[in-house]
């Protein structure tokens, strides 16, 4: 019953454990396959995502995230506070050291892909945290004082 809860819809739910009285067997072992290909399938899924890491770990150029800032100021024209956030890539930051060379992109599509991917977690993962951090900033900078 377990397994019929987990991977059957609830439309045809009554069906199935009608029929599972009569062919409860079969029912119990096609259930089973499909509980295990699942397990298969979240393991592959595991072991995709630690060889896409270690591929990107020994083949990925190393680029700075850049630079977060912000600051808040009030404008007297407006009368109301003016908040702003830069972000400054630093192209002249770009001291780049492989310690193995990359494959080529067009030979091997998927693992350029992986790299791509991992690339894209960082970054997106290194500046949201430090876009949290100066939001906090502003924040509590234009807080009330009490």
């Amino acid at each position: 019953m377990e397994l019929i809860d987990r991977y059957v819809p609830r439309h045809t739910r009554e069906e199935v454990v009608e029929m599972s009285i009569r062919y409860e067997e079969r029912i119990t072992a096609l259930l089973r396959t499909i509980h295990d290909y699942h397990q298969r399938c979240h393991g592959l899924q595991v072991h995709l995502a630690e060889l896409e890491e270690e591929y990107a770990k020994r083949t990925m150029i190393k680029v700075h995230p850049g630079h977060l800032s912000t600051e808040s100021e009030f404008s007297i024209c407006h009368q109301v506070p003016i908040y702003r956030a830069y972000w400054r890539p630093e192209p002249m930051v770009a001291t780049i050291a492989l310690p193995e060379r990359p494959l080529h992109k067009d030979e091997f599509p998927r693992l350029f892909a992986a790299t791509m991917k991992q690339f894209e977690k960082q970054l997106v993962h290194g500046l949201t945290e430090k876009l949290k951090g100066e939001y906090a900033k502003l924040y509590a900078s234009s807080a009330p004082p009490r």
